[in-house]
């Protein structure tokens, strides 16, 4: 990149000289810009390869990961609530109520009265229990099946251009070079 800069003060200051000022930027790469763009342009269409291999072998490996993924954060959060209800218990706790009244002489007084506050759940916690403990145990089996095709899956015939230890200097020399 280039900055030019012209700097016209003879017409305000007419012992001033115009000056004309031009920076270039540091070249510290054995590239352009126009390089790099195409380079940003070639990353992206890698990325689009990857994403379309991924997809394909997802598709051939008999379990739908997608699908299992989003179930499986459905049924988390449904566990979630089954464990909070499966630790509720009845109760009964004591605290105090306050209101005012008048008194004999007509005065208006606030009064504190007991209040006994008694929960009652009204479900079988054991079937809630039991309920939270099949569902975590079927998200922890679908999960097993499915870091197991994907860690032991390969994308057989892709071979990555670039790697993520890639420096921008080292993935340029591979796209120059194509």
């Amino acid at each position: 990149m280039c900055i030019k800069e012209e700097h016209n003060i003879s017409h305000l200051i007419k012992e001033q000289e115009d000056k004309v000022l031009e920076t270039k930027a540091l070249e510290d790469y054995d590239f352009n810009v126009n390089n790099l763009i195409d380079l940003l342009a070639d990353i992206v269409y890698e990325k689009e390869r990857l994403t379309n291999k991924i997809s394909e072998v997802k598709k051939s490996a008999g379990l739908d990961i997608d699908g299992i993924i989003a179930i499986n954060k459905d049924k988390l959060q449904v566990s979630r609530t089954l464990e909070y209800l499966s630790k509720l218990k009845s109760k009964e706790t004591e605290t105090v109520g306050r209101t005012y009244t008048f008194n004999g002489e007509g005065n208006q007084i606030q009064v504190v009265y007991p209040v006994k506050r008694i929960q009652t759940i009204d479900y079988n916690r054991n079937v809630v229990k039991n309920l939270y403990k099949n569902i975590k145990k079927e998200v922890e089996n679908s999960s097993l099946k499915r870091d197991e095709i994907l860690l032991l899956t390969e994308l057989d015939d892709f071979v990555p251009k670039y790697l993520d230890a890639d420096s921008v200097e080292e993935m340029m020399e591979i796209f120059l070079k194509n």
